[in-house]
C-alpha cells in the first residue's frame, strides 16, 4: 500500500512535456527574493544546536525582499538577448520575485513548473494547490496554474539528496528540449546551486549561463574575460603606437639637430 502511494504520488508530481528542442540554451538564472525563512535562518542557522522549524509554508517575500524584487527588475531587463521563454517555481516566493523583476516588462511565455521547486528541507519548501495559487496571484493573467497537480511538492519529510539531483538532471533536459534559445528561470538557491555546479546565489542575483547536457557554462565571467582581452589588446596596440611615435620624434630632432 505505501509503494502504491508513493508511486501515485511521484505520478502527480507529472512528467514534463518534451518539445523539440536540444544542443546548448542560454539560461539566465534568477535566485527568488529574501523571505520569512531567510531571515529567521540568519538568526538560528539551520542544524545549528536547538534549532526547530518555524512553521513557514510556503514562505513568502519580506518587505525588503519585494524592494530587491522590483530592483532586479532593471537588470533582468537590461539583459541581452532577451529571454523568449520565462520558466517559474510554483513555490510563492519565486512567483512574488518573478511578478516584480519580469512580469512588468516580459510579454513572452511563461510556464510554472514544478521541476524548478526547491529541495524540500522545511516547511517553507511545502507547495500550495494550484486554485489557492490562482487566488493569490489572480492579478497576473500571464500566470497559469492549470497544468499543476494538486500536490506538485515532496511530502514525506526531508526530500532524498539522490531523488532531488535527478530532478534538477530532468530539469536540465527539459530546458534543453525546449525550443527557446534564450529562457529565464526564477527558482531557489538549492536547485541553481545543484544545476550549475556548486555557484552560490544571493537573493535576486541574476546570472547568465550557456547550458549544455553536462555542464552550466558562465556567460557572464566569459564575457568579462572577453572584455579584459580587448582592453589588453587595445593598450598593447596603444602602446606599439606610442613606441612608434616616440621613434619618429627621436629621429626628427636627430636630423635637424
Amino acid at each position: 500500500m505505501a509503494s502504491q502511494q508513493k508511486a501515485s504520488q511521484a505520478q502527480a508530481i507529472r512528467a514534463p512535456s518534451r518539445p523539440a528542442g536540444g544542443g546548448s540554451k542560454i539560461i539566465r538564472l534568477m535566485r527568488h527574493g529574501t523571505t520569512e525563512m531567510n531571515e529567521y535562518l540568519r538568526q538560528r542557522p539551520y542544524g545549528s544546536p536547538g534549532f526547530k522549524d518555524p512553521g513557514y509554508y510556503d514562505t513568502r517575500l519580506t518587505e525588503s525582499g519585494k524592494e530587491g524584487a522590483k530592483k532586479a527588475e532593471a537588470v533582468a531587463k537590461s539583459a541581452d538577448p532577451k529571454p523568449d521563454l520565462l520558466v517559474i517555481s510554483p513555490l510563492t516566493r519565486a512567483l512574488q520575485t518573478a511578478a516584480l523583476a519580469f512580469l512588468p516588462w516580459y510579454s513572452g511565455k511563461v510556464i510554472v513548473e514544478p521541476l524548478a521547486r526547491e529541495r524540500v528541507w522545511l516547511s517553507s519548501d511545502t507547495g500550495r494547490s494550484p486554485d489557492l495559487l490562482a487566488q493569490d496571484f489572480k492579478d497576473y493573467p500571464q500566470l497559469s496554474f492549470e497544468g499543476l497537480p494538486d500536490v506538485w511538492w515532496y511530502t514525506d519529510g526531508l526530500e532524498p539528496e539522490e531523488a532531488f539531483q535527478e530532478r534538477v538532471k530532468e530539469f536540465r533536459q527539459w530546458l534543453l528540449q525546449r525550443p527557446e534559445t534564450c529562457i529565464a528561470v526564477v527558482a531557489h538557491w538549492g536547485l541553481i546551486y545543484e544545476l550549475t555546479g556548486g555557484v552560490d546565489f544571493a537573493n535576486c542575483e541574476l546570472r547568465s549561463y550557456l547550458l549544455t547536457s553536462s555542464t552550466c557554462i558562465p556567460l557572464d565571467k566569459e564575457m568579462t574575460s572577453k572584455q579584459r582581452a580587448g582592453q589588453s589588446k587595445n593598450l598593447q596596440e596603444g602602446l606599439v603606437l606610442a613606441t612608434g611615435i616616440l621613434i619618429v620624434a627621436l629621429v626628427y630632432a636627430w636630423i635637424f639637430s
